[in-house]
């Protein structure tokens, strides 16, 4: 198997600082312009399904990249979802400390916080969903950045406490994975952005 992972583009609430997981923000017109950036990267890719978080600035990145792509299908996942903060959602960072502690709440978990272990468990149902279904084929997965890192973590066979030290994913990059029958992984490509320069 051949996994593309990547992120969507930009929004207006991610480029303001404001905590938008569950929220169906959508994408600015730089964010769309970044799908298109990473549409064209993706052109040549013989992807045999497109798997997307069914949040709206993931799945709008999809689109772009299924117009490159018309007849891959698109299926939308909630367990591709990025990680809820319960009532901390669509409020600003700054104005609750968030960037002071930020490496903490990753294993905070408030009372409707969903937890990074939650996250990592959704990541690997996702992965046991279509692994072996689809070991000869390529597979793009639109998501956000907890969930890509969930999902580097279940791919290389980390357990949820390693997700602590994986960098946070740039909007629209490319990490490519190539897995195969025994779940042995060669990674190709990583958090590359090149192409949206």
């Amino acid at each position: 198997m051949k996994i593309i992972l990547t992120r969507h583009g930009e929004t207006k609430e991610t480029k303001a600082g404001i905590l938008q997981w569950h929220i169906p923000w959508k994408l600015t017109s730089h964010g769309i312009e970044q799908a298109k950036k990473l549409a064209s990267k993706l052109k040549d890719e013989n992807i045999d399904i497109i798997f997307s978080s069914d949040l709206a600035r993931s799945y709008d990145t999809a689109e772009e990249i299924h117009k490159r792509h018309p007849n891959t299908p698109i299926k939308s996942n909630k367990l591709l979802r990025e990680r809820s903060f319960g009532d901390l959602e669509g409020k600003n960072k700054q104005d609750i400390g968030f960037y002071d502690k930020e490496q903490q709440c990753f294993f905070d978990s408030p009372k409707n916080w969903e937890t990074m272990e939650k996250v990592y468990n959704r990541a690997k149902n996702f992965w046991e969903g279509i692994f072996p279904k689809y070991i000869d084929k390529t597979i793009l997965v639109v998501s956000h950045d907890d969930i890509w890192k969930a999902l580097v973590a279940v791919i290389t066979w980390k357990n949820h406490q390693y997700i602590i030290n994986i960098p946070s994913m740039g909007k629209a990059s490319i990490t490519i994975f190539e897995v195969n029958k025994n779940k042995e992984f060669n990674k190709i490509i990583y958090w590359d952005t090149q192409h949206l320069n």
